[in-house]
């Protein structure tokens, strides 16, 4: 079904007949784009973990059109990185990993642009604001790292 689904995305014969996708097929594409992409030396770079790891909260909802993707299930999404006690910046950077998934989506025309647009509507999450943990703050390298 991936290779189906790639070859047709590939080939998009129908122009005027979107592909409907699910949120699961969609990740499978962006997860084969984001290793070619983000690539240093011929190798794929940490970020490419990132993506995976930010497209792991979307699979219990991946049986969805990802056409219907928009800021409730994006809050929810983000409630679950809350309780799996990820820091808020940690949350706020993987967030922002899943918009730039559909804005790419939407670069493919394989969602409609309304879809980024109703996304960039939910906020980052604020300091002393939400639920989530800080993180620990960055203290000075010790001087004898530095000696």
């Amino acid at each position: 079904r991936y290779r189906e689904l790639v070859d047709a995305w590939r080939l998009r014969e129908d122009q005027g007949r979107p592909i409907e996708l699910t949120i699961g097929e969609l990740v499978l594409l962006y997860v084969e784009h984001a290793t070619g992409y983000y690539r240093k030396h011929g190798k794929p770079t940490s970020e490419v973990a990132c993506v995976k790891a930010a497209c792991r909260f979307l699979m219990p909802h991946r049986r969805r059109r990802a056409a219907d993707f928009g800021p409730l299930l994006l809050e929810s999404i983000r409630g679950d990185m809350v309780r799996a006690d990820l820091a808020r910046t940690t949350i706020n950077a993987q967030v922002g990993r899943l918009r730039r998934m559909m804005r790419w989506a939407v670069s493919k025309q394989l969602v409609r642009p309304d879809v980024v647009t109703s996304l960039a509507a939910v906020a980052a999450l604020s300091e002393g604001r939400c639920d989530a943990r800080e993180p620990e703050p960055v203290g000075p390298v010790p001087p004898e790292h530095v000696d």
